[in-house]
């Protein structure tokens, strides 16, 4: 679904041309990555005098990237695969939901300091309530896995929404370690804003009462990646009237959605998340554009990514805010 642009590493990464500024998403890898269509698309509309690039580092050499981007005058980046976690203890400064999380997918440049944030939360959010008009609060959520991507969702719920949350997961230790995070922070049972209730569904028996009692499935693991792949779950027989959505946005409609479907749920995947973490990462690389600027730079964005991947998303304009 990328187009394609090169795929630039540490030995190529190229230094702004005269005027021009410089984003990136890096990771590893990257080759995928629909950001630089959505940016560039953006920036296109806004008459922008910046380039958006793809630049795959591995592990170890994201140190000496960051180093070399922060040297070469990037004025920011995304942040994907596997860096996020590491990029926290690389950045001068973290933003709120960057420290919530531990975890950074945007850096900004202020002056010679890096600014790292985590857009993914708000992304996610904004997605639900413009793809399902669901609010989040009072709502019951299973996330299926517990990886990074369930524990930046996981701790954001817990810290900004009064859910009740439940995580599943193959391995329990893994899922009870978030748990016990969103415990240290005090979120759950906290009055106003946190969980009502965080919990680790082990047995088959309460995965099975999870998933039933349910009002949104989230799907956050990577199976479904692959043609062959079969659901991470055994999903209820009936799920009318509940909501279910998988991070994976290709293929579109994975073995998850599929069954969910089946048994009457409303379904989704991730193709709006990665738009709207994209605006907000927008909105923070460009806090000085006219309100009007931004509205060009949405539709434009989402254009984009329904031009590279053949998906239709909705417009309805969320309203989750920074």
């Amino acid at each position: 679904m990328a187009a394609d642009s090169p795929v630039f590493t540490l030995a190529t990464l190229p230094r702004p041309e005269t005027g021009e500024k410089l984003y990136a998403v890096i990771g590893d890898p990257v080759a995928h990555s629909l950001s630089p269509q959505m940016h560039n698309a953006a920036f296109a509309a806004l008459g922008l005098a910046s380039r958006y690039l793809r630049i795959r580092l591995a592990p170890d050499e994201l140190e000496a990237g960051v180093a070399k981007m922060r040297d070469y005058g990037y004025a920011g980046w995304n942040v994907t695969v596997p860096h996020k976690t590491a990029l926290f203890g690389l950045v001068d400064q973290t933003m709120p939901f960057a420290e919530q999380a531990g975890a950074v997918n945007t850096v900004d440049v202020h002056g010679e300091l890096l600014v790292g944030e985590s857009t993914d939360g708000l992304g996610w959010c904004a997605a639900m309530e413009e793809t399902f008009g669901l609010r989040l609060g009072g709502q019951r959520i299973v996330l299926v896995g517990a990886g990074g991507s369930a524990q930046t969702l996981a701790l954001f719920l817990a810290a900004t929404q009064r859910v009740s949350l439940t995580i599943v997961n193959r391995t329990a230790a893994r899922a009870r370690e978030i748990a016990a995070k969103i415990a240290a922070l005090g979120h759950c049972g906290a009055p106003g804003h946190g969980a009502a209730a965080c919990a680790v569904a082990e047995s088959p028996e309460e995965i099975a009462l999870a998933l039933a009692g349910a009002d949104l499935i989230v799907n956050t693991t990577s199976l479904g990646l692959k043609a062959d792949d079969a659901a991470p779950v055994t999903l209820p027989a009936d799920l009318t009237g509940k909501y279910a959505y998988d991070l994976i946005y290709n293929p579109a409609e994975t073995a998850f959605l599929r069954a969910a479907k089946a048994a009457g749920a409303r379904t989704a995947n991730g193709l709006g998340m990665l738009l709207w973490q994209g605006v907000f990462a927008f909105e923070i690389w460009h806090p000085k554009l006219a309100p009007a600027d931004h509205v060009k730079a949405l539709p434009a964005m989402r254009r984009a990514l329904e031009a590279a991947t053949g998906q239709a998303l909705p417009s309805r304009q969320a309203s989750v805010s920074q």
